[in-house]
């Protein structure tokens, strides 16, 4: 345990360190869409904390296909603009990001009630409403950010994106359904060391 824990806080500090760069450069270029970035960070530090803390284990696979998730936001859709000028990037990084953040609360939520049985059927049904959920969520915390931070550039740009946006989220929560039932749900574990 004192290993991963090691391990776990080796990650975080050069995500972290990854994170604060990218800010730096965003504002060297002079972009000012990085609340987004600021709030992830500041999640995914809360997240490891309560992590360290309640000796939580999320899967190592679930942690760096969550962490890549934020990267790929941050360094390739607004330090490198693909929200932009790739417009495929948009929708396949929320397939990607709703699966690996379905995943991520689906291993959290079945460590915080680690004794409720659950069929198969059940959990696959679970992951893909969780992970559309979370798509939703999103959404609305898009579109809070639109009407409450006055960018220059919106985080939503009409019905038609943030329609596709809800639908690669139901994409990515049935591919998250689909890996943990191909894997016999096995790929989160609720053993403890």
């Amino acid at each position: 345990m004192k290993q991963n824990r090691k391990m776990i806080l080796i990650i975080t500090f050069f995500f972290v360190v990854i994170q604060v760069l990218t800010i730096f450069l965003l504002i060297k270029i002079g972009r000012d869409k990085y609340e987004g970035i600021i709030a992830a960070t500041s999640l995914f530090i809360i997240y490891t904390l309560l992590e360290l803390k309640y000796n939580l284990q999320l899967n190592n696979y679930i942690r760096i296909i969550s962490i890549i998730t934020i990267l790929a936001h941050s360094i390739l859709g607004r330090y490198f603009n693909f929200y932009n000028t790739r417009p495929s990037f948009d929708i396949l990084l929320h397939t990607f990001g709703t699966y690996s953040f379905s995943l991520f609360a689906y291993s959290l939520i079945s460590q915080i009630f680690p004794n409720y049985h659950r069929s198969n059927h059940y959990i696959f049904i679970f992951v893909i409403t969780l992970g559309i959920s979370l798509g939703t969520i999103f959404e609305i915390i898009e579109f809070l950010f639109d009407i409450l931070i006055n960018s220059s550039t919106k985080h939503q740009n009409g019905l038609i994106d943030t329609n596709l946006d809800l639908i690669a989220d139901s994409f990515g929560a049935i591919i998250a359904a689909l890996h943990l039932f191909l894997n016999n749900f096995s790929l989160i574990d609720n053993k403890k060391e």
